[in-house]
């Protein structure tokens, strides 16, 4: 039970981390034209930060090429409203709670944490998953209201991170890990007492030989 948690929360922080910035969203609408100047480009993929433009492949036919680099919006075109800015805030604190439980609980494997200490990690874990449900408010945006944004590779890693980090904060919060090292010390103590406590005939010294 005890590697359970250790391992779903790594798993959500390193799916965060897979994404490349520009791979949140696909939009489609007016906002590829005025972003691109290509009134022939379907789409774009989108993130908070930058964006990825579409490409024609040998079937003449639209699609995303990984190779490329994200480029920065013009904000002259794009308009960075207020959602945008929170849910920016959100997922960059989804990162920081999270990264801080993923240390501490691989800590927990080499040192003897406090049950409240424990249970702080449970409680980052569940506050990191609420940060990431609210960066969620990106589709909110004036770019996703006034075009059509679907979910893409960045959005789903951030579904996976939500699961797995509420399922870990909540094994956390239930069950404390026991120290095996207090039972071993306890179990020691209670041998030397039970020796001490009984008798016994006095033990030869060898004299080393000087001879």
């Amino acid at each position: 039970l005890f590697s359970q948690p250790t391992l779903l929360a790594t798993v959500g922080w390193l799916a965060t981390l897979t994404e490349d910035g520009c791979n949140y969203a696909i939009v489609e609408g007016a906002i590829v034209t005025e972003v691109t100047t290509n009134p022939s480009m379907p789409f774009l993929e989108v993130g908070m930060n930058q964006y990825r433009e579409a490409s024609l492949n040998d079937n003449d036919t639209w699609e995303i090429d990984y190779n490329q680099l994200c480029k920065y919006y013009n904000e002259d075109v794009v308009n960075i409203d207020g959602v945008w800015k929170f849910s920016k805030i959100m997922s960059f604190l989804a990162l920081v709670f999270a990264g801080a439980a993923v240390l501490l609980i691989w800590f927990s494997s080499c040192f003897i944490f406090s049950p409240n200490t424990w249970k702080w990690v449970g409680c980052e874990l569940l506050t990191a998953t609420v940060f990431k449900l609210l960066s969620y408010s990106w589709l909110a945006t004036s770019m996703c209201r006034d075009n059509s944004c679907s979910i893409s590779y960045g959005a789903k890693a951030d579904i996976v991170a939500c699961v797995t980090w509420f399922i870990s904060g909540v094994l956390v919060l239930l069950r404390y890990p026991m120290p095996k090292a207090a039972n071993n010390n306890a179990s020691t103590a209670n041998e030397s007492t039970n020796t001490d406590a009984t008798p016994s005939e006095p033990s030869a010294i060898e004299m080393p030989d000087i001879t």
